[in-house]
């Protein structure tokens, strides 16, 4: 790798030096390494709670844990591609994308995979796949050209919606392609890319306002929209690697609060399971270790936790609990800390079944007292609500829309809310 004799660079490589020598030291209790049946490098993860999710990885890797990490299946093999994004609509339904020729999709938890028939997705090389509350996205780069983002519409059926743009081979001799997806609001789509590539969308991805390429050392990685919908995106840039946007990703500014650190680690993902606490998987550009850093922690503005290996995505969970994972088989676990909150399980957390569901299904709860049960769709309207005792009891709806909704139970220990898929 050429690297420039110019004095600023001499001087943050001697910073960097110095600081990867005290990774070590940075490891917090938050943070520990976990164990996994590979030594593959692993490009995506998705969390559902904390206890259920994927990781997906290089050489055809795709594992699932229902335990929190403590042990792994292997639910498909495919050494012919690398796997290099995995998301999930609900429990049951989820999407990878392939480095190459489209995605997988299951609708049984990973029990089958098959090669996708809804979003019909196109394009050589897949980049990303990622969902909202009713639609799956998945951006990919063509054979000769090109990004695209295609859609498909859990509630509506619609797959007709295909944004396709054709970058042709930019001054750095490569194509810009769409490298992340967010989400604000009920309906908007924010894509960004390479190159200061942008697409938004205010209609669900029915129609897209384009930035085209225009800076070519302004490269995207990835994007996230916190509770209030605000943004949240990172780039490769090493002195300015996080942007904020609070117009729904129309414009982005420099998060400042970056401006003052010491050294210039290349981001690979950002998630912001609450307003105020951001989580980032990073690299330090020439060595093969990695990092998370946080921000917004109580007393701290940025803490600094270390890895062995190169971080590429990070899955939260909510504010304690969290997934990274990297190269090498690197499974990071979040759990605990400065804002951990005492799960009630006993007051608040409950089963339904079956899900998906045909209009009738169960909810096991096994608290005191009552508790409320209302179910909302994706405007926020209650569509049913009813009280229940500990136990379990059994809830039927009528005339409802096929399609995704939330169910909630409210009780005097808290709240909890989980997706119900109407077929």
């Amino acid at each position: 790798m050429k690297i420039s004799t110019k004095a600023p660079w001499r001087t943050t490589k001697w910073f960097l030096i110095a600081l990867v020598a005290c990774l070590p030291a940075l490891v917090h209790a938050q943070w520990s390494q976990i164990s996994v049946p590979t030594t593959r490098d692993l490009n995506d993860a998705e969390f559902l709670n904390p206890d259920l999710g994927w990781i997906v990885g290089d050489w055809g890797t795709l594992l699932k844990t229902t335990d929190g990490g403590l042990s792994w299946v292997s639910q498909f093999s495919d050494t012919t591609s690398n796997f290099v994004s995995v998301a999930f609509l609900d429990s049951n339904t989820g999407f990878v994308a392939k480095e190459y020729s489209g995605l997988l999709v299951t609708f049984d938890g990973g029990a089958t995979w098959t090669n996708d028939t809804l979003i019909k997705a196109t394009g050589c090389f897949g980049i990303k796949v990622r969902t909202d509350a009713q639609r799956v996205f998945y951006t990919a780069l063509g054979c000769f050209g090109g990004t695209s983002i295609s859609s498909y519409d859990f509630i509506s059926g619609d797959t007709s919606d295909r944004f396709e743009y054709y970058t042709p081979l930019s001054a750095n001799f490569s194509y810009p392609v769409f490298r992340d997806l967010g989400f604000p609001g009920a309906v908007g789509v924010v894509a960004l890319g390479d190159e200061n590539i942008r697409a938004h969308s205010g209609d669900h991805g029915e129609t897209y306002t384009l930035t085209a390429p225009n800076d070519t050392l302004m490269d995207w990685r990835a994007i996230d929209f916190d509770a209030n919908g605000i943004g949240h995106a990172v780039t490769t840039d090493e002195f300015q690697p996080l942007y904020k946007s609070q117009d729904g990703g129309t414009t982005w500014v420099v998060d400042s609060t970056w401006v003052s650190t010491f050294f210039y680690p290349v981001p690979s993902d950002v998630e912001y399971p609450s307003p105020n606490h951001g989580v980032v998987t990073a690299k330090i550009g020439w060595a093969t270790t990695g990092l998370i850093i946080e921000t917004g922690l109580p007393g701290n503005p940025f803490q600094y936790f270390g890895a062995d290996n190169v971080l590429n995505a990070v899955s939260m969970v909510d504010d304690s609990v969290g997934y990274a994972v990297g190269d090498s088989g690197m499974v990071m676990k979040r759990l605990a800390g400065p804002l951990a909150v005492q799960k009630q399980v006993a007051g608040v957390e409950f089963q339904v079944f079956p899900n998906p569901s045909q209009g009738q299904f169960q909810v096991l709860w096994n608290g005191s007292g009552t508790a409320k049960v209302e179910l909302l769709d994706l405007t926020g309207r209650v569509v049913l609500a009813r009280e229940m005792a500990p136990g379990i009891d059994a809830f039927k709806v009528e005339g409802l829309a096929k399609g995704v909704y939330a169910l909630r139970l409210s009780t005097d220990a808290g709240m909890e809310s989980k997706r119900l898929v109407l077929q």
